[in-house]
């Protein structure tokens, strides 16, 4: 049986950086072109949210988003999700 996914908010420094390689590994880039840690923790420290899903105590995907205005009203500006490839398919994004 797969292992149950399990979703929480993300807010420590080291876990803001195991967001940051996830993301380089699920697109392939360099770390130049990822978003760093330091990006993450203004973001959440500012009005957005991380969240990680998590498969036997193993950071597999995330998503966040932060705080944004069209005209007069505030938003949550969903910027991004990734899920390891192990994991695809299985509804975790």
């Amino acid at each position: 049986m797969a292992a149950e996914i399990i979703y929480r908010v993300l807010r420590s420094m080291a876990e803001f950086e195991q967001v940051a390689g996830l993301e380089r590994i699920i697109w392939n880039m360099p770390a130049k072109d990822s978003l760093s840690g330091d990006v993450l923790r203004s973001i959440t420290h500012n009005g957005g949210v991380l969240i990680g899903a998590e498969a036997d105590g193993e950071l597999v995907g995330f998503t966040f988003g932060f705080a944004s205005r069209s005209g007069g009203s505030w938003r949550l500006w969903s910027h991004a999700t990734g899920v390891a490839k192990a994991v695809q398919g299985r509804g975790v994004g």
